[in-house]
């Protein structure tokens, strides 16, 4: 569990900084399409009861790359 204590606290470090470290703008965070989004309070929602958090976290990573290529002009795959 401390492991993901630690990856709660980085997501909310980060949705802090993109929102200009205004905890209202987390709050009203308009960028529902964001991987971090569900998780952007540091804890772990119950929006995907079916889905570990291991899952989730695999998930935003495999996202993470493949944007990463797009925006490097590589194809997917």
């Amino acid at each position: 569990m401390f492991i993901n204590s630690k990856i709660f606290k980085a997501v909310k470090a980060k949705c802090l900084d993109c929102s200009g470290n205004s905890v209202t703008n987390v709050k009203e965070c308009p960028a529902k399409d964001c991987s971090l989004w569900p998780y952007r309070f540091g804890e772990q929602p119950n929006l995907f009861p079916n889905k570990t958090f291991e899952s989730t976290i695999k998930d935003i990573k495999d996202k993470s790359l493949a944007s990463e290529g797009e925006t490097k002009g590589e194809p997917e795959g």
